[in-house]
């Protein structure tokens, strides 16, 4: 199956990172600098290595997208769904806004090492990852098939906002896209 893929790592281009702190400096994805969160209290320090809002940004043409995903779980919280602690969701940006493609769906048992498998349309397109909102993301790996290109995806442009949020069960909202199963009319409702 990984024979014709090849990966690489997000935390170095052409790949952008937006929503954290880079990794490059050390070694995680957290929201803030990790000894400004310690310093801070212990609590704080737990919530900056969750995630939340972080995304990843890139081109492709390859036909299949791998992610390979290591976390640093080492046990269920309670409230918190495997989705919702390493799950990844996966959007490709098109002239008239992001759409859903997809979202990992790690298990109990696998939630701390998986890879996941996602066929995408064909043709160059640009993609956004939506990276978990609980749980501390330690590496990222997009696997591509062998012969396809990968390249920037086009920067951000800078307009009016329009918040997008994310339903979280028994926790709140997060900002994120709508999942595809929530649609626009329900949303609106709540």
């Amino acid at each position: 199956m990984q024979q014709n893929i090849c990966f690489y790592d997000v935390t170095h281009p052409p790949f952008s990172i937006h929503g954290l702190h880079h990794p490059n400096t050390e070694g995680r994805f957290c929201r803030v600098p990790c000894e400004v969160a310690a310093a801070t209290s212990e609590r704080v320090a737990i919530r900056a290595a969750q995630p939340s809002g972080g995304r990843v940004r890139f081109s492709t043409n390859s036909g299949k997208l791998l992610l390979h995903v290591v976390t640093g779980r080492t046990e269920q919280e309670f409230h918190v769904s495997p989705l919702l602690e390493s799950g990844i969701d996966v959007y490709l940006d098109t002239t008239r806004g992001p759409r859903f493609l997809g979202a990992t769906r790690p298990d109990f048992a696998q939630r701390k090492d998986y890879i996941f498998e996602l066929a995408l349309p064909e043709g160059e397109k640009q993609l956004t990852l939506f990276l978990p909102v609980y749980g501390e993301l330690k590496h990222l790996e997009i696997g591509l098939e062998r012969n396809a290109t990968l390249g920037a995806h086009t920067p951000y442009t800078y307009y009016k906002a329009h918040p997008f949020l994310r339903l979280v069960h028994h926790a709140g909202l997060c900002c994120q896209p709508p999942r595809k199963n929530l649609s626009r009319p329900a949303f609106a409702a709540l």
